[in-house]
């Protein structure tokens, strides 16, 4: 049986969430031949990085990297965490803190996940449901972090002013059955 070779229009191709374990690319340098590298070694080279984890549990676990190191998750089964990551404080201390997210729905709109660091596009709304408390913490372009106000939500509330900078990242907590999308 002989593999058989196949045209695909590429806007015929399905957009995938994220990037799966062994997934590769074909590069070429012009006049050379056509290689396969493996897709997280080409993200890799194009930010400069050459850390690359599968999954965020595997990163936040390993702090051996000096401040402002750049890292990318590129496999993780919660597809928010999949994108890129900057180590804060020393070598074998501080945290990573999400920068920019490879899901569309972070971007387009979607849910906020419990404890998820997201960016927000500028003038966003939330959409609150459920019954409980929503906390939202909003962390500046300078790393400083602003506790804002507990909202009580008891059915479904949307924000009545925009939220959101395009610079600025946001985490939420929840208490009860409350929830936060971003519309």
């Amino acid at each position: 049986m002989s593999d058989e070779l196949q045209t695909i229009n590429p806007d015929h191709v399905p957009q995938a969430s994220a990037v799966p374990a062994g997934a590769f690319v074909f590069v070429q340098v012009a006049g050379g031949p056509i290689q396969r590298m493996a897709m997280d070694l080409l993200l890799a080279k194009l930010i400069r990085t050459d850390l690359v984890f599968a999954d965020a549990a595997t990163l936040a676990a390993d702090l051996a990297h000096d401040a402002d190191t750049v890292a990318i998750v590129v496999n993780d089964g919660e597809a928010l965490q999949n994108g890129w990551w900057r180590k804060t404080g020393a070598s074998g201390a501080g945290a990573w803190s999400q920068f920019e997210t490879f899901a569309l729905s972070a971007r387009a709109g979607g849910p906020l996940y419990d404890g998820v660091w997201v960016r927000l596009p500028s003038s966003s709304r939330l959409l609150l449901r459920g019954a409980g408390d929503v906390t939202l913490d909003v962390k500046k372009f300078d790393g400083t972090i602003e506790t804002l106000d507990p909202i009580t939500v008891t059915g479904s509330l949307i924000s009545e002013t925009p939220f959101g900078d395009d610079d600025d990242e946001v985490r939420a907590t929840f208490t009860g059955t409350a929830s936060a999308e971003v519309r």
